[in-house]
């Protein structure tokens, strides 16, 4: 008869164990144990594996000799097999061998010692009666309560103060859960990377569409591209349980891919399949891969869709795409350019190609960066390049999350939020982008506090970006949480990706909390060696840290400079520096030039606390009504966390 509770125990432990269960057994749950419950004559190995098959819940009763015991290895690899959720009941401060790490990192302990054990076993009882009242997916959430006055406390690393593991994200584990990995390009040409790049975008995508299947956000599982990480501590950082990992060779016409699903936990090769076609069949082996992939994992599918939404039937035109894709996510100037006239090439070929129409208009507006937003004549362009996205394919997300970007640079706020929050609507949950551009949209109008739920979800999407990271830093920065800054500045160290603006913060936050002078030159030369934008005066700056009149003279000859003038990254840059150093008359004329005149996009900055003194000159209010945020605020009602109305025509800023 099945059991709900398995009790795994070394022989030195018996005592223990059967104490245990009878406690359980006598609280009305139901506990298999050997050897009691092994069938006289019957196969001892057979017995507990069908009791394992049977079992909800696995009380793992530990100790050293627990180490030693090749058997209840046996049984917490079955265990971990069969997705159950493992409990283990601590009696001795003894840390698991490496052998058993592997399977116990994620699970949650309870600490039984020192004697007497009364209390203990009252708890485990209490514990495993909530549990059972959920799922065995879903009862792994709750920690279990301290008992006589002793934490329980989950494995090391946390046990030795090691940070918490970025993967621990909402339904992150989950039975039906994948990360699709970057598929290794196995052409003799090496360029040609960019396809089997693309391919795995493509499969993320498709299978992010599919109901019931949580799918890790690209840059996460991008970020193992070329590394052999052991299997176990993927699936853990990226909070899934399975792996779809493959290559692609391409030769003229010919095309082979393949393409295997692995369980995380132990391995095991779910299913593995070998196309070989043409590229003409390049859409229905994307479409096998997905359906075969949700077949194995058992989720149910509706109608396939093989054309994704927005796409083209043309390869010639989806080949140019992924291309375009390939130079976008590179950045700078040259290779935006290269990446738009690729978009324009693929929507030569095929006008009705919804996807290139919105990657066009992103590649639009991130060109925006590098130019002169006074007299920058891409606005329209970019306009009329959403409208055609939009017109073809009105629920794609991205058009929709470039749109609110866009009219955030052109200071529409509302409208702003409106496309935002429709990108939410539409995008998969695996997309983190639009919640991020959501987030950054409150951030700007300053409400700053409302912004830090949505940048957690969007990492809970894609847990290894770096950018959500960053703006988690100045958020919080912001907020005043400074412990939460520095814990959001830390965990970034171990992300990919362009740092200069988590160090630039890094470097205000130093300033605020009074550093030493030593420490504050250090953070800004590792800020400096990073920046890729070539300002004299940044470096000029880090030999007048301490001394105010020095630094504000060098400022204001960098705001007259005509290199920095028509540039909106440099004028915001100079507006925070002469904020820190109380020019305030500095900070907000380049702080109008940047925002107001150039349109810079990063409003969000002027909430920081660098900018506490500067907001209480009458002129800063100027500066929000010019900016149109006082008008988001009165048509809202959503006033910003440093602000409050006063009257029908006035208000205050902190």
């Amino acid at each position: 008869m099945g059991r709900d509770i398995f009790v795994s125990y070394s022989q030195p432990d018996r005592d223990c164990a059967v104490e245990l269960t009878q406690r359980v057994e006598a609280e009305g749950l139901s506990v298999w144990i050997a050897p009691r419950d092994v069938s006289p004559g019957a196969d001892w190995a057979t017995e507990i594996i069908d009791a394992l098959s049977d079992a909800r819940i696995m009380v793992l009763v530990f100790s050293a000799s627990t180490n030693d015991s090749p058997q209840v290895r046996r049984e917490v690899e079955r265990a971990v097999h069969k997705q159950l959720l493992i409990l283990p009941f601590r009696i001795e401060d003894v840390e698991p061998s490496k052998s058993l790490e592997y399977f116990l990192s994620a699970e949650h302990w309870l600490d039984a010692f020192p004697p007497p054990r009364q209390p203990y076993y009252a708890q485990l009882c209490a514990h495993l009666k909530r549990l059972m009242g959920g799922t065995a997916a879903t009862v792994a959430a709750p920690a279990v309560p301290a008992a006589a006055g002793h934490s329980a406390s989950p494995l090391a690393p946390s046990r030795s103060g090691g940070a918490a593991r970025i993967g621990s994200t909402a339904g992150a584990g989950a039975a039906r859960s994948v990360a699709v990995l970057p598929f290794a390009n196995l052409s003799s040409d090496p360029e040609q990377e960019y396809f089997s790049d693309g391919l795995s975008e493509e499969l993320i995508h498709q299978l992010a569409n599919l109901k019931g299947l949580h799918v890790a956000g690209r840059t996460s599982s991008f970020s193992f591209k070329g590394k052999q990480e052991d299997l176990r501590i993927i699936g853990e950082k990226l909070g899934v349980r399975h792996l779809l990992e493959g290559s692609v060779r391409k030769a003229g016409n010919r095309l082979r891919i393949t393409a295997q699903l692995v369980s995380c936990t132990d391995g095991y090769h779910l299913w593995s399949e070998t196309f070989d076609r043409t590229l003409d069949d390049l859409f229905a082996i994307q479409d096998d891969i997905a359906r075969l992939v949700a077949r194995a994992l058992s989720v149910t599918l509706g109608v396939g869709q093989v054309l994704a939404l927005g796409g083209t039937r043309s390869v010639e035109a989806y080949d140019l795409y992924l291309r375009a894709r390939s130079h976008f996510r590179l950045m700078g100037a040259a290779e935006l350019e290269r990446a738009a006239g690729l978009y324009r090439a693929a929507i030569a070929i095929d006008p009705g190609f919804a996807l290139a129409w919105a990657g066009l208009a992103d590649t639009m507006v991130s060109t925006m960066v590098f130019s002169s937003q006074k007299s920058d004549p891409g606005h329209r362009a970019l306009e009329q390049a959403l409208e055609r996205a939009m017109a073809l394919e009105p629920d794609l997300w991205s058009s929709h999350s470039v749109s609110g970007i866009h009219k955030r640079w052109q200071h529409k706020w509302w409208e702003a939020e409106q496309a935002a929050r429709k990108a939410v609507e539409l995008a998969p949950a695996s997309e983190w982008a639009p919640r991020f551009h959501l987030a950054a949209g409150f951030m700007a109008v300053g409400r700053i506090k409302e912004s830090i739920p949505l940048f957690e979800s969007a990492r809970q999407a894609d847990p290894l970006v770096l950018n959500i990271t960053t703006l988690l830093q100045i958020t919080r920065y912001s907020a005043g949480d400074e412990a939460g800054a520095e814990a959001e500045y830390r965990l970034s160290q171990g992300l990919e990706g362009e740092r200069e603006g988590a160090e630039e913060i890094a470097v205000f936050r130093a300033l605020g909390r009074g550093a030493s002078l030593p420490a504050i030159r250090e953070q800004m030369r590792r800020y400096l060696s990073l920046s890729t934008i070539r300002m004299r005066v940044l470096h000029d700056l880090l030999d007048a840290l301490d001394r105010p009149d020095v630094a504000r003279v060098q400022l204001r000859q960098a705001f007259e400079d005509p290199e920095n003038r028509e540039i909106a990254l440099r004028q915001f840059k100079i507006a925070m520096w002469a904020a820190q150093f109380d020019d305030a008359d500095l900070a907000l004329a380049a702080a109008r030039r940047a925002y107001v005149e150039l349109r810079s996009p990063l409003v969000q900055l002027i909430w920081t606390p660098p900018y506490r003194k500067v907001r209480r000159d009458p002129r800063f209010k100027e500066l929000l009504r010019d900016l149109g945020i006082v008008d988001y605020w009165r048509e809202t009602g959503k006033w910003g966390d440093f602000v409050r109305p006063v009257g029908h025509d006035d208000f205050e800023v902190s």
